[in-house]
């Protein structure tokens, strides 16, 4: 599986909503570790019309294409927002307490058949939550 974590420093995640990191660090999950691919830039900041607000369809779309070319299928932060509705159709959204992407990545290591279950429903999916 694909992973994409929101983060500004490549090293912690991001703490406010997802499509607010500076940065979205690629990794392919395995049940025994993973790998870093690649770093992807959040350019949805970047566009001529700066007034995109928490639940914006445009930002939902911009962050889907950004995350979905690099292949992703599961998004990891410490927050969402409201389009966290919208993602599920494509990706599956994953809450964690963790602040380090290492300690996130061993949380989704462990949790993987959970993932890859809730990827297997399709459009049927939901977010999960493994902050508790």
């Amino acid at each position: 599986m694909y992973v994409a974590i929101s983060t500004h420093d490549g090293k912690t995640l991001h703490n406010d909503h997802y499509g607010d990191g500076t940065y979205f660090d690629i990794y392919e999950l395995r049940p025994d570790g993973y790998t870093f691919l690649n770093r992807v830039a959040n350019t949805t900041g970047e566009e001529e019309e700066h007034d995109h607000h928490h639940g914006d369809s445009k930002k939902a779309s911009g962050i889907g294409q950004i995350v979905g070319r690099a292949g992703a299928q599961v998004l990891v932060a410490k927050a969402f927002g409201p389009n966290i509705k919208k993602m599920v159709k494509n990706f599956v959204p994953v809450l964690v307490k963790d602040d380090t992407i290492e300690q996130a990545l061993e949380t989704l290591r462990q949790n993987y058949d959970r993932i890859k279950e809730e990827w297997e429903k399709g459009e049927n999916r939901t977010w999960l939550n493994l902050k508790r």
